[in-house]
């Protein structure tokens, strides 16, 4: 039988804020917990994106001949379009 291990945090709110948690983990039908679960789930899934931008932004300033289909539907492939796209117009406000 597999345990999960897991933490406990104590979190202190003021009134107002915790009126709205309350408000929101009604108005979603969440626990407290799934609640936080799914705020850390966006975190995480943000800072890889951000993690690929820089990635890119770093094949970008190096110069490198990076090619790649643009036409592809894949979500890598759009990424890499949209950070192709607001490069060179980073590279035309400073120009």
């Amino acid at each position: 039988m597999a345990v999960r291990k897991t933490a406990r945090r104590e979190v202190r709110l003021d009134p107002e804020d915790d009126r709205l948690l309350e408000e929101e983990l009604r108005e979603r039908h969440l626990t407290f917990a799934a609640w936080v679960r799914e705020a850390l789930e966006a975190a995480r899934a943000a800072r890889e994106l951000r993690r690929r931008k820089e990635a890119i932004d770093r094949l970008l300033e190096s110069r490198l001949n990076v090619e790649w289909d643009s036409t592809d539907p894949d979500p890598a492939t759009s990424l890499l379009n949209e950070i192709a796209v607001e490069h060179v117009q980073h590279i035309a406000r400073d120009a």
